[in-house]
């Protein structure tokens, strides 16, 4: 069994040492010049009731560090010595002292502060040097200790005059004497206090920095900056202007939003620049101005706890709530020559005309077409060339293959040949589609034109607005097959793929349709992998002796993997992986062939990541723009991205060289890797099928269940979704529940566990039914149907299964705190009840004793007390 624990807090010593706090340990990862490998080493600490949320360290003349931590309530020190090794571990003590009253020269009075405890919460703490420590309490007492003879004192404590609950702390100074505490409350509140001098725990800033919790904050004194995050997904930027008295003013400079959730951690690197990461995995890099420079989510649905920077290699270090350790090298942001991606206007001239669509060649040129009709050729930093005036038809569709330009309108198509840099017309083709294979249909147009146009290296499909599908060779020199869509609205193609003898059309809508090469008809539709707004690119993946994987790109942010059956001819959706571009337009092999290089739309951005998810460009194109392309060099050096705006020709040059990271290898676990529910995951089991593959089964929110295939072969791992089911209510499901909650089931209910048993598959609910569902397979399809329902009263947390003497047993645990034995064959109530625990019950672990004859179930509560029993029912004990 592996448990997972929080990774809250982060600490970057060098470039080829770090520290985290992982669950309530601390752990070093270092890498280790003899064998380039990184070691990781824990720290020789007690057992802490919470989890380390803080990490200060200060390097020693003799190369060492000294590290504190706090976890809770407690503070230690240890010395981390050059040989990666902890020594000296010892505990901060904390004892409460009598706090002096202090005068107030100003107003002539006695100060009053609220007596407040020192064994508190520990917000944050800062070693001001190797022998002095400040540590700020969750209630706004700031103390001073000493390391004197190995040991900790403390020497001074202040208290702030503002006693709220401080959600975060930031101490800024080198010395007790000139450090300056910037809390935020719940409430949103940014306080700032001295803990020395005149002004000492009076108030000298008080601001409502944002409409919620104030999460983090950041200061450099240097720059005269300041930020702060929040639970309202903002972060602020504010100047600080120094007055009189201590005292500074500080005035908002930027609010930005770039997270979609709450935001935890922010950070002041180098030259202004900052860095957050929040709940929605997301790390984003601003500039000193504001501005969102770039944002890359690293994980799948972590949270991300904290942040911390190497200014050596210029990595960011971020911890994450499933225990993962990410670094992101932001170099290629932060240099001076970020320019090279600004957007400049290329408009050519061409006699008054504008360009309507363009296109790159293979040796990067670029054609392009006005609405005077015009074909024109642009060479960088060359004169634009007309190259021919269109007759007798209004171009409507521009593609390019290699060295060929297609160049469609009504029912004409040209071929254009791009020889030793010169265009040449192949030849002109009037397409007709009113052929006798295709069957005459009563709403058919009489006269069509080439609605649209899919082009590949071996085939051009063209396609009329009646879903008429023509498949010629790359010349027209060879009509290969025709093709019909199904009627339905936008009848049109968006991508075409050809594999042996099939071949697979994607319309407008979004479907999939898969046809043999001498057949009008499809075989087999799928419908809608991407949603309705159709797809826009299909590629082969990986071919098997059973069938093909293709990959699929569209305008739902994922890319999909869909197996072709050339056997059963069908079509399986197996899965899908979302990637940071909400809107995918184009799939390219990079230079190796392997690195697949995705380019799309994020709101007015135009972005290239690759398979990695990482973001290698991101540019703010503005809306407006209807035609746009790229081109890559041989090296991967040179990148131009061009668009038409506003009847402007704008040009990007850029580089797409991926980061270059630190060489530390840290600790990840893939977990969550695919998404199957379209909320959050409750439970997984699975149905054994064959000793290759696997049903899974995954519950969550909104009632659903998913199926999926997943199958272990020895070239890899793949799945295949199989069926989502909800479980849904009526008008009267929903008025019933508000009056009578036996009637019916409340039509929000969660998922919340599932055991499976043969065929049968039992799910707790947190509307407080029992559920018993029959999992069928037929035809090579799955089908699910609900048999019945037991009303249990209390939200079902946990359930699983064992057999007793060759008879199964159904256990169940609630939030009443039961652990419930049922029969599977007779469930209408719990033969036998055992009051586990107070409350409800949180987790829990069933281990086989006896060789199988018995068992021993493991049980916690909510306040972590644990409990045991037997399978008899024989408590073992708290």
């Amino acid at each position: 069994m592996c448990v997972l624990a929080d990774a809250a807090c982060i600490k970057v010593l060098t470039n080829a040492k770090i520290i985290v706090g992982i669950g309530n340990s601390l752990v070093l990862l270092h890498l280790e010049p003899s064998d380039g490998q990184t070691h990781r080493v824990s720290a020789p600490l007690p057992r802490f009731k919470h989890k380390i949320n803080g990490i200060g360290a200060s390097r020693k003349t003799d190369g060492s560090w000294q590290v504190v931590l706090h976890a809770g309530r407690d503070i230690y020190s240890l010395v981390l010595k050059e040989d990666n090794t902890f020594t000296q571990v010892t505990k901060v003590c904390i004892y409460n002292l009598k706090e002096e009253m202090q005068f107030d020269a100003s107003t002539g009075s006695l100060m009053v502060f609220a007596k407040r405890r020192l064994n508190d919460w520990i917000s944050s703490l800062k070693l001001l040097d190797c022998e002095t420590l400040c540590a700020v309490t969750g209630h706004g007492v700031a103390i001073c200790f000493r390391l004197v003879f190995g040991h900790w004192t403390m020497v001074d404590q202040c208290c702030c005059e503002d006693s709220s609950t401080l959600y975060c702390s930031q101490l800024v100074g080198s010395s007790w004497q000139d450090v300056l505490c910037l809390c935020g409350t719940a409430l949103g509140l940014l306080i700032t206090w001295k803990v020395s001098g005149p002004r000492r725990g009076q108030i000298l800033n008080s601001i409502r920095a944002h409409n919620g919790v104030v999460f983090s904050i950041d200061c450099n004194l240097e720059r005269n900056l300041l930020t702060t995050t929040s639970d309202d997904r903002s972060v602020k930027f504010w100047t600080m202007e120094a007055q009189q008295d201590d005292r500074f003013e500080l005035k908002e400079q930027s609010y930005c939003f770039g997270h979609t959730a709450r935001v935890f951690q922010c950070k002041i690197i180098e030259s202004g620049w900052v860095v957050s990461v929040g709940e929605d995995s997301n790390v984003c890099l601003w500039d000193p101005e504001g501005n969102l420079v770039v944002r890359k989510r690293l994980e799948d649905g972590a949270t991300l706890w904290n942040v911390d920077y190497d200014a050596d290699t210029k990595t960011l270090f971020t911890c994450a709530s499933n225990g993962n350790v990410a670094q992101f090298c932001i170099e290629r942001y932060l240099v001076s020559d970020r320019g090279q991606q600004e957007v400049t206007d290329i408009t050519p001239e061409v006699g008054g005309a504008n360009l309507t669509k363009m296109k790159f060649m293979s040796d990067g040129s670029l054609v392009a077409v006005t609405d005077r009709n015009q074909i024109v050729l642009l060479r960088e930093g060359g004169e634009p060339e007309v190259v021919e005036q269109l007759e007798g038809f209004k171009c409507s569709t521009l593609e390019v293959c290699q060295d060929r330009i297609y160049v469609a309108g009504d029912r004409s198509l040209n071929i254009y040949e791009l020889v030793k840099g010169q265009i040449a017309l192949m030849t002109s083709h009037k397409i007709d589609f009113n052929l006798d294979a295709f069957e005459p249909e009563e709403t058919s147009a009489k006269a069509t034109v080439i609605r649209s146009l899919v082009c590949s290296s071996q085939t051009v499909f063209a396609c009329d607005n009646d879903g008429r599908c023509l498949a010629y060779d790359r010349d027209l020199a060879q009509l290969k097959s025709c093709h019909r869509l199904p009627k339905i609205g936008e009848r049109w193609l968006t991508s075409g793929f050809t594999q042996d003898n099939r071949i697979l059309l994607a319309d407008r809508n979004g479907n999939m349709y898969l046809y043999q090469s001498d057949g009008i008809d499809p075989v087999f539709k799928l419908p809608r992998p991407h949603g309705n707004l159709g797809i826009t690119q299909i590629r082969l993946e990986e071919r098997t002796a059973e069938g093909c994987y293709l990959s699929t790109s569209g305008h739902d942010g994922h890319v999909r993997t869909i197996f072709l059956n050339p056997l059963k001819n069908t079509l399986r959706m197996c899965g899908g992986e979302k990637v940071p571009i909400s809107w995918i337009d184009r799939m390219v092999p990079g230079n190796a062939g392997s690195d697949l290089r995705l380019m799309g739309f994020n709101d007015s951005h135009f972005v290239v990541c690759d398979q990695s998810r990482e973001v290698l460009l991101q540019v703010n194109c503005g809306g407006g723009h209807r035609y746009w392309d790229c081109y890559g060099s041989a090296e991967g050096s040179h990148f131009r991205f061009v668009y038409i705006q506003h009847k402007r020709l704008k040009q990007v040059v850029a580089r797409l060289n991926r980061s270059t990271e630190s060489a530390l290898q840290l600790p990840r676990l893939n977990w969550h890797s695919k998404a199957c529910n379209v909320v959050r995951i409750k439970s997984l089991c699975w149905f054994e099928r064959s000793p290759e593959s696997v049903l899974l089964v995954s519950t969550g929110g909104r009632a659903q269940l998913c199926l999926t295939t997943l199958h272990l072969q020895s070239s890899g791992c793949h799945t295949r979704e199989e069926l989502c089911y909800m479980l849904k209510a009526s008008d009267s499901d929903r008025s019933r529940w508000r009056t009578n909650r036996t009637a019916a089931f409340d039509p929000e209910t969660r998922f919340m566990c599932a055991v499976p048993m043969q065929s049968r598959l039992f799910i707790g609910c947190s509307d407080g039914y029992l559920r018993e569902f029959t999992v069928e397979e037929e035809k090579g399809s799955y089908r699910i149907e609900l048999v019945q329902d037991i009303f249990y009263g209390r939200c079902l947390l946990h359930a699983t299964s064992f057999t007793v003497a060759n008879e199964p047993i159904l256990v169940t645990m609630a939030t009443d705190g039961l652990v419930c034995f049922w029969d599977p064959r007779q469930l209408a109530e719990p033969f036998y009840k055992l009051q586990h625990h107070a409350s409800g019950i949180n987790g829990f672990d069933l281990k086989l004793l006896d060789g199988g004859t018995g068992s021993f179930l493991i049980a916690t509560g909510h306040r972590g007390a644990v409990r045991g029993i037997r399978d008899d029912g024989v408590d073992c004990g708290r």
